[in-house]
């Protein structure tokens, strides 16, 4: 499929994470994000069958999609900075520069890492994304390669059509995200070492999902406080 037209609405249902008889799965709405969504979905489940964690193998995808709009390439305006602390498992930050210094609107958490899967559990073949009616079946389509796959375009589309924005958009795409046994890998090492510190001049949405629906915003917290005042009454 082509990699022009795109836009892509989901309603994913995901089952569970780790139980049996998964329906990981997307829907993709007709509009402009649908076929460049449905093809980078494609090629991402077909990178990510690897048992141990190699985020690289979707970062070469990605960057296959972005580079041309690259400052790297001189194609394009987006700033890639693929930054790795394990042998093949990469982070990806991708940022399309605004004309408003200091105003910045990012998206993060888009993990290219996944569960493991045992073929047997599933009722499809879960390393292969196969379509049926208006869902994307695979492993990730939900969590979260599908969101790799949409940020992806999103990021792609800005550095094809170059629109004037006040704020520039910032992509983390990140590793390690299942599983947090081996630290230093994913986004703590990136906060660590100060990559993201812009992000706190603007908002920033957590891309990822609850195992219920897709949904943003996961994964953060708002800090608060309980103030309790007793109060001694009686009745009657």
């Amino acid at each position: 499929m082509s990699l022009v037209k795109s836009k892509a609405s989901d309603s994913a249902s995901l089952i569970s994470k780790n139980g049996r008889r998964k329906t990981d799965s997307r829907r993709p709405k007709q509009g402009f994000f649908r076929d460049p969504f449905i093809e980078a979905d494609r090629r991402v489940e077909a990178r990510a069958e690897q048992p141990a964690p190699e985020e690289d193998r979707i970062v070469k995808h990605v960057l296959d999609v972005l580079r041309p709009f690259s400052t790297a390439t001189g194609g394009g305006p987006l700033v890639i900075n693929h930054k790795a602390y394990k042998p093949n498992r990469g982070n990806l930050i991708v940022e399309y520069p605004g004309t408003h210094p200091g105003n910045v609107l990012s998206f993060v958490g888009m993990h290219m890492d996944v569960v493991t899967a045992n073929p047997s559990d599933w009722d499809f073949d879960p390393f292969t994304l196969s379509i049926e009616g208006d869902k994307l079946n695979g492993r990730g389509t939900t969590d979260c390669l599908g969101h790799v796959a949409l940020v992806a375009e999103l990021m792609r589309r800005l550095g094809e059509t170059k629109p004037q924005l006040k704020s520039t958009v910032v992509a983390v795409f990140i590793a390690s995200e299942e599983n947090s046994s081996i630290p230093g890998v994913g986004v703590d090492a990136l906060v660590k070492d100060r990559l993201l510190d812009k992000l706190k001049q603007g908002p920033l949405f957590w891309i990822d999902t609850a195992d219920k629906q897709p949904c943003i915003g996961t994964g953060g917290m708002i800090p608060w406080k309980l103030h309790l005042l007793e109060s001694f009454s009686t009745a009657g």
